[in-house]
This record gives C-alpha cells, sequence and structure tokens, in this order.
C-alpha cells in the first residue's frame, strides 16, 4: 500500500512539474516558468529554468526580474530568459518581468513564487 502511496506522489510530482507555471496578469503579459534541467516541484525548484513572457503584440524588451532585482533582458521574440538557481541566494524569491512596448508603455507580468533549493537539500525532499 505505501508503495502505491509513493508511486502515486511521483507521478503527481512529475505531472507537476512538466507542466509550466503561468498566469496572465493584468495587463495580459504572460509569464511562464519552464524547467530546463534539474528539479521542479511541490513549489520548490533546484537546476536550470527558463522564464518566458508572452501577450502583447508590439512588445519591444523585456526585463526579467527576480525579488524587483533586473537579472536579464532580451530584445526579441520570443522573449526569454534562462537562468541558474544556484546563481542566487537559496530561499523563497518572486519572479517576475517588465516589458516594453514600441509607443513606451510599460506592462508587467504576473509574479511566480518558488523556492529555490540548494543541491544537498534536494536528498531531503519528501
Amino acid at each position: 500500500m505505501r508503495r502505491r502511496w509513493v508511486l502515486l506522489m511521483v507521478l503527481v510530482g512529475l505531472l507537476a512539474v512538466t507542466q509550466p507555471v503561468a498566469a496572465q496578469s493584468e495587463t495580459g503579459l504572460t509569464l511562464r516558468l519552464n524547467r530546463d534541467w534539474g528539479y521542479g516541484g511541490f513549489g520548490q525548484i533546484q537546476g536550470l529554468f527558463s522564464m518566458s513572457v508572452s501577450g502583447a503584440e508590439d512588445l519591444k524588451r523585456v526585463v526579467f526580474l527576480i525579488d524587483g532585482e533586473p537579472i536579464g533582458e532580451d530584445t526579441e521574440a520570443p522573449f526569454k530568459f534562462q537562468f541558474t538557481t544556484d546563481d542566487y541566494e537559496p530561499g523563497t524569491r518572486v519572479m517576475s518581468a517588465v516589458g516594453y512596448t514600441g509607443d513606451g508603455q510599460e506592462l508587467s507580468t504576473n509574479e511566480i513564487t518558488a523556492e529555490l533549493l540548494e543541491v544537498a537539500e534536494l536528498g531531503n525532499l519528501p
């Protein structure tokens, strides 16, 4: 019985991390977080991830943020930034982005909150 429960939890976790995390903001810009390599589940991430932004037709530039601090930008569609969690302090972090349109509008995305883990913490997961 316990073995089936563990298998079910693993399958649920795998399904959860294969789907990108996203939500549309009030401005119409959508930020997605995708796992490229590593661990991602139950609101915790560790490894190589990408943030991508879509939504506005005339988007010219996107600045990607962690805890409100710029970590990178992209000036060509598809607007995407790849990062390694090891480059940032472990703990709960808020990811977002700001897009700039051709006519000068500044548009914010939704926020995604995730706990960045250290490699050593992976052995202590449920």
